[in-house]
């Protein structure tokens, strides 16, 4: 294996050791564990699948459109009440969000770019740059 492979597997290894992955690990413990969360989770996909299958067989009229997309966002901000629910999607933001960072500083290395020449995205936590153009 090539030294870049390597260097890309024990980044890997990294990120899996990070916080961001073991509260993201604990969050999906928690909500495992939680089975009227689960069951109203799947509940909520079972809804959104056949809202989905519906809309791209082109079966649903304004009213009925309107209709279900309300049902879905109630069912939506339902299981936001739930902790484990609340807490996962968390977690899954902050890990995504860790890694975007780590994805911008890697691109920002390969491009050669360095001051405020990155962009500006949003994930500008590891950058260092002091650009700041996320804020």
């Amino acid at each position: 294996m090539s030294i870049y492979l390597e260097k890309a597997k024990e980044l890997g290894k990294l990120i899996l050791e990070s916080d961001a992955a073991k509260n993201m690990g604990d969050a999906a413990a928690i909500y495992d564990a939680d089975k009227e969360a689960v069951e109203q989770f799947e509940a909520y996909k079972v809804c959104f699948q056949a809202f989905q299958k519906k809309l791209e067989a082109n079966e649903l009229s304004e009213e009925t459109y309107k209709d279900e997309s309300a049902k879905l966002n109630e069912m939506a901000d339902k299981l936001k009440e739930y902790p484990a629910i609340a807490g996962i999607i968390s977690a899954e933001n902050e890990f995504n969000a860790f890694v975007s960072d780590i994805m911008d500083v890697l691109r920002v290395t390969i491009m050669g770019q360095t001051g405020n020449g990155c962009g500006g995205g949003s994930g500008c936590g590891g950058c260092g740059s002091g650009c700041h153009s996320n804020q």
